[in-house]
């Protein structure tokens, strides 16, 4: 039986060292040459891109196709929605964008790629969760695709960490100034497109080559230039805001906030009201891996149903109740007699199984055509990882 190492794309000892830099000061920039295997994320990307066009269910993607330094509309258009998802996303930016620079930015990137959330959650996401835990934060994993040329943003700096990897072809250069290097650029400024007379005095000047990362801290200004074609996956660390979470939760079951507020406010009843909607967000995003982004694209699953062998993405699962199983960001009962607890212990125990062997252990929970409906919606909810090799 294969092991999780023996599948890595990521090096798992360099990523540990960083983490274990990035915990004890994580306001320092950090370069680590060669951590990831890029050219499957490299197809993860554009396959999600792919996908993301070709959703007829998705009419504000979260994609932006910029000329230069302007935000293309007319593009984005032609991109999302004249073109045929097929078509290479590179050539379209030579023959339908102009200038150099031109890019496609994709937010929420890992929602459209079974495969890319799968790495997302099983590889990177482990070792952030504890600065994820004590920051209160969430991620973006985002992609810009680019032709040769500069970002579009020009030099600035971001409120919060980017974590950044260069998935190729080409190679991508760096310049990164400390927040004291620039002062805040002329007058206050946070960001700049006339920049390349600061170059010279960048605190950091490197090439990320194909399979490169690079860590860069909130406030630390940077720019980044593409020799040619290439992708860049990153992970932006973002603060969470507790009332707007709520606020949507409440919406979301019908409950009007200010209203809801009012009635709980200034009692012992409150807080605890409160305090376990918060706990119930914190758990539904962890079990997500941190991400607030939907599940969009699923594992493939065979015509006949469940594969002989399947393996659950064990991050992906928290128990919140005894009665209730949080797999990625969905809600999942479990009877009683059964617990959620004793489920989740049992997937931790058994990574790789056959559904035949998952029935045979939980014979008290329902089967449908042969498949426990339990599995079925673990898959739905995309926590089934269905392409194993037997």
């Amino acid at each position: 039986m294969n092991t999780r190492a023996d599948r890595s794309l990521i090096d798992l000892t360099k990523w540990r060292e960083f983490i274990e830099s990035f915990e004890g000061d994580p306001d320092q920039f950090i370069h680590v040459p060669g951590l990831i295997i890029a050219r499957p994320l490299l197809r993860s990307v554009l396959n999600a891109t792919e996908k993301l066009r070709a959703c007829d269910h998705n009419p504000n993607p979260r994609l932006r196709v910029f000329s230069g330094n302007r935000l293309d509309y007319a593009a984005i258009e032609r991109f999302c929605y004249d073109t045929p998802p097929s078509a290479d996303v590179f050539e379209f930016l030579e023959e339908w964008v102009s200038g150099k620079g031109s890019c496609i930015a994709v937010n929420e990137v890992e929602s459209w790629d079974a495969t890319l959330r799968e790495v997302a959650a099983t590889e990177f996401i482990p070792g952030l969760r504890p600065y994820l835990r004590r920051t209160s934060s969430k991620v973006d994993w985002y992609a810009f695709l680019a032709t040769e040329g500069w970002t579009p943003f020009g030099i600035h700096d971001d409120d919060e960490p980017s974590l950044i990897m260069n998935l190729g072809p080409a190679n991508k250069e760096v310049w990164v100034w400390e927040p004291s290097a620039l002062s805040g650029l002329d007058r206050g400024r946070r960001t700049s497109l006339s920049f390349e007379h600061q170059l010279p005095s960048a605190s950091y000047h490197l090439v990320l080559k194909p399979g490169d990362f690079a860590a860069i801290p909130t406030g630390w200004f940077h720019v980044l230039r593409s020799s040619g074609r290439s992708v860049l996956l990153g992970i932006a660390l973002y603060r969470r805001d507790p009332h707007s979470e709520i606020g949507a939760y409440l919406s979301r079951r019908g409950r009007d906030p200010l209203e809801w507020f009012g009635e709980v406010a200034n009692s012992e009843a409150a807080r605890c009201r409160i305090s376990a909607v918060r706990r119930h967000l914190d758990l539904t995003l962890e079990s997500a891996a941190f991400s607030a982004s939907p599940v969009r694209v699923h594992p493939a699953m065979p015509e006949s149903g469940l594969p002989q062998r399947v393996r659950a993405l064990l991050p992906l699962l928290v128990v919140e109740l005894p009665t209730l199983l949080l797999a990625n960001g969905a809600a999942i009962p479990i009877p009683e007699e059964v617990g959620a607890e004793v489920v989740a212990a049992w997937l931790r125990e058994n990574p790789e199984f056959t559904p035949e062997g998952f029935t045979k252990q939980f014979p008290e929970l329902p089967v449908h055509d042969g498949s426990s409906d339990l599995l079925n919606r673990l898959a739905r909810a995309g926590v089934l990882s269905m392409a194993m090799d037997t």
